[in-house]
């Protein structure tokens, strides 16, 4: 069974607060966290458009990051400044990467598109092994696919959530206007003619 990241993340949350001398543990956490944000950004060369990632970069990473390294790669991401460094750190583990990224695509931890240029980056490298660099290919296609699923479902859940609100306002609208009857009990008490008067009596 896929562990997701987020669930690999909770996980070493709880053991912080619950294993003893989770002190060690938490440490030990941060201390890979910090190891891998500063293997990539120390992974930037100088190219013509200034400093950046390139096949180099990605060479570089392979050698010092490892399949072990994914759900903190994944996490990084939420910062700006390792977020394209991410795509080519995720890229450099080739085969390893790709079911991460697609569950961390459809648990909406990662954009579809950024998943899908990582796809692009393990096809596209040399030093990924053929059958990874197509199951890539194929990978972004399906990504693709999972993108177009993710906006008709946000875009039904929209047209309903308009709906919904249209029809509570009517009826605010309706409670509002003094000339809709209204359907208490008393005014349609009030509007039933008495058994005496029906009857013609007093």
């Amino acid at each position: 069974m896929l562990v997701t990241s987020q669930f690999i993340r909770i996980v070493l949350l709880i053991g912080c607060l619950l294993v003893p001398d989770s002190g060690v543990l938490c440490a030990q956490s941060k201390a890979s966290i910090g190891r891998v944000r500063v293997t990539i950004l120390y992974s930037r060369h100088l190219g013509a458009h200034g400093m950046g990632y390139s096949d180099r970069s990605l060479t570089e990473l392979s050698q010092r990051l490892s399949p072990a390294d994914i759900p903190t790669i994944i996490a990084l991401r939420a910062d700006r400044k390792l977020k394209v460094g991410a795509q080519f750190a995720l890229a450099s583990q080739c085969g390893a990467s790709i079911l991460p990224v697609r569950e961390a695509a459809k648990q909406h931890e990662m954009d579809f598109l950024d998943a899908a240029e990582v796809m692009d980056l393990i096809a596209s490298y040399a030093r990924c092994a053929p059958d990874a660099r197509e199951k890539a290919r194929a990978m972004r296609e399906e990504l693709d696919k999972l993108r177009q699923q993710d906006q008709l479902r946000i875009a039904e859940e929209a047209k309903r959530s308009a709906e919904n609100d249209a029809r509570i306002q009517e009826n605010g609208l309706k409670m509002m206007d003094p000339n809709v009857p209204k359907n208490s009990p008393g005014r349609r008490e009030k509007s039933l003619p008495s058994l005496s008067e029906s009857d013609g009596t007093r």
